[in-house]
């Protein structure tokens, strides 16, 4: 059975779902009667090249090009070339001129319900309106839907009710081992060196940041600003992954306010992020909405205790875990982050239940159910 990878998210600096896509790759176990072909636009790291070799998964490189050129044109174009059997799409999209039997990965269906003018930037109003005209029809055509949660299923079948019985759950994992590396691996002076160049103190509160209303950055940073002042004072509000964050309306509100003690960062490396989780004393994370909330369990990972929302996914993931708040109630963030910040009782007791958590969420597992639906396309072809 000769299977494509839609590999798009994989090039460059690798975030979200690009993510979740690699992990399933590294974790994939050889299979005599599966050949596999990850097709990518671009470039990929030296080490990822070695992983896919090692794991007997073929790489085909194009030049970087366009997202949707790409998706509808020219990986259509290479699956007929190449004769692929099937073909899964892991970016909650997926080409309408496929040749071949299609999986598509839907993670929520968020951008159905977004109005065009909400998102800040004209790229991410492009990928809004692409997503709600694509979907719809790549949903329907897909021979099977792969989601990351109860929850994200729920919503996917409430906006296209027919293909409830094509829906398979597979969570997303984890990966404890790396983590486990970052602390054993002498990255101290490293790590003592990003925190000067970025302005980190050694005590500090770690979010997730994003021009995305519904990360609900700015309800963070609201809710740390109604802190006690002797907590502002301790503890620092670092939010990593904060792309394009200088035109932000966060840090326009900061300047504003004259908030010194929230510090943003834009992307960072993997290397870096797990010591960001392993340094920080709590992690928040009041989004508005997720089909699934990968950053709780990085942070479970890292033994760090989480504050998050009771909206959505993000509850099924973190299980009784962590603290949960109305994301939308500022009042509410602020309470919650000094009960937990003041309580080492309670600390201790959230890291110890998200240790627990985490054995239902492995990345081997995500691969092998993954690869079990791809192999169940032949048998229904």
């Amino acid at each position: 059975m000769r299977v494509g990878i839609d590999g798009n998210l994989l090039c460059g600096q690798r975030t979200g779902m690009g993510t979740v896509t690699y992990n399933v790759l590294i974790n994939y176990q050889p299979q005599k009667d599966i050949e596999i072909t990850v097709y990518i636009p671009g470039k990929m790291d030296d080490g990822f090249y070695s992983k896919m070799k090692e794991c007997g998964i073929k790489v085909v490189t194009y030049k970087k090009c366009n997202y949707i050129l790409w998706e509808q044109i020219v990986l259509p174009r290479f699956l007929k070339e190449d004769k692929v059997d099937c073909v899964w799409f892991p970016y909650n999209t997926a080409s309408l001129f496929s040749p071949c039997s299609s999986i598509v990965t839907i993670y929520d269906v968020i951008y159905m319900k977004e109005s065009f003018l909400n998102p800040p930037t004209l790229y991410k109003k492009c990928g809004l309106l692409y997503r709600k005209l694509i979907v719809p029809f790549a949903a329907k055509k897909a021979k099977q839907i792969i989601t990351s949660s109860k929850f994200a299923k729920d919503e996917i079948v409430s906006f296209f009710p027919k293909v409830n019985n094509k829906i398979s759950i597979v969570y997303n994992g984890v990966d404890i081992i790396n983590v486990k590396k970052a602390k054993e691996l002498s990255l101290e002076n490293d790590f003592y060196k990003f925190k000067v160049e970025n302005n980190i103190g050694q005590d500090y509160i770690l979010g997730f940041g994003s021009l995305e209303e519904r990360k609900n950055s700015m309800r963070l940073i609201q809710g740390y600003e109604k802190l006690p002042i002797k907590i502002q004072k301790k503890y620092q509000l670092i939010l990593f992954g904060f792309r394009g964050w200088q035109q932000s309306k966060e840090y326009a509100y900061l300047k504003l306010k004259h908030i010194q003690n929230v510090k943003m960062l834009g992307y960072v490396s993997d290397t870096e992020k797990q010591l960001l989780y392993l340094n920080c004393k709590i992690f928040v994370f009041p989004s508005l909405a997720e089909g699934f909330g990968l950053p709780i369990l990085e942070a479970f990972a890292a033994s760090v205790p989480v504050i998050t929302s009771n909206t959505t996914s993000l509850p099924e993931v973190a299980g009784e875990a962590a603290v949960f708040v109305n994301p939308e109630d500022v009042t509410d963030i602020a309470s919650k982050i000094e009960m937990l910040i003041s309580s080492c009782s309670l600390q201790q007791e959230l890291i110890e239940k998200g240790a627990r958590q985490l054995e239902k969420f492995r990345w081997k597992n995500t691969s092998q159910s993954i690869f079990k639906i791809i192999k169940s396309i032949e048998n229904h072809s």
